[in-house]
């Protein structure tokens, strides 16, 4: 269990400790909490997501120790209009996962979040705050990289740091710099300068690429010292 502030609990037992000055209840585990549903493991497939009309499909697992989900709903905004929250109702195949069908989202950039109640009147959100984010179809790397002249150091997707989707040849594998970063890239029409992007991700991926293999990413764009 994540707590975030907001949270209702109806109970927590375990053993009180001490420790650093501090007196601490120490749960033995969730079923100790009381309280809101967990929603965990929030992901998308297929990856990368196809432009529309293809399947797009989101799933997370939505547990409650205490009780039952009666609703869990999937609320979306398109191309980050605000004005407009569309809700997509989840379904649940089998055990604690949830689904939602975005299939006929056209996008491109889908901006998403759980809500869920529980038949105690508890909800719970994921994430807690803000949302998650994908891009519907391929972007060639010079797209993602090319400059604007409002701001001749960083692209649009980087100033935005939006979501992308890309595909490319491995140029320098994980190891070179770092276990977890490597290049890729892909033919480029204007400028050579913007045929290759840093890929970094979340740990250790040595071992896993080697130059010369075709991969796609998805990934939201920034721009870390003029790269």
């Amino acid at each position: 269990y994540n707590p975030s502030i907001g949270d209702s609990l109806v109970s927590v037992s375990g053993v009180v400790g001490f420790s650093f000055a501090e007196r601490k209840l120490e749960p033995r585990d969730d079923a100790d909490i009381v309280g809101p549903p967990i929603i965990g493991s929030i992901y998308y497939s297929p990856t990368p997501p196809l432009a529309a009309p293809s399947p797009l499909k989101i799933t997370a697992e939505i547990t409650d120790f205490n009780g039952t989900i009666t609703t869990a709903n999937l609320k979306y905004i398109v191309n980050n209009d605000t004005t407009n929250v569309f809700t997509v109702p989840m379904t649940n195949p089998s055990g604690d996962t949830w689904e939602a069908d975005l299939s006929s989202v056209v996008g491109p950039e889908i901006d998403y979040h759980i809500e869920v109640t529980d038949n105690d009147g508890f909800a719970a959100r994921g994430p807690s705050q803000g949302r998650f984010d994908l891009y519907r179809g391929l972007l060639s790397i010079e797209t993602i990289q090319s400059t604007y002249a409002s701001d001749a150091d960083s692209s649009l997707y980087a100033r935005n740091e939006s979501p992308v989707n890309c595909a490319g040849i491995v140029t320098m594998a994980p190891g070179t710099l770092a276990d977890n970063i490597f290049v890729i890239q892909n033919n480029y029409v204007g400028d050579p300068a913007n045929k290759a992007i840093q890929v970094f991700t979340g740990g250790s991926v040595l071992g896993l690429v080697d130059v010369g293999d075709s991969v796609a990413v998805s990934g939201d764009v920034d721009e870390y010292y003029n790269m």
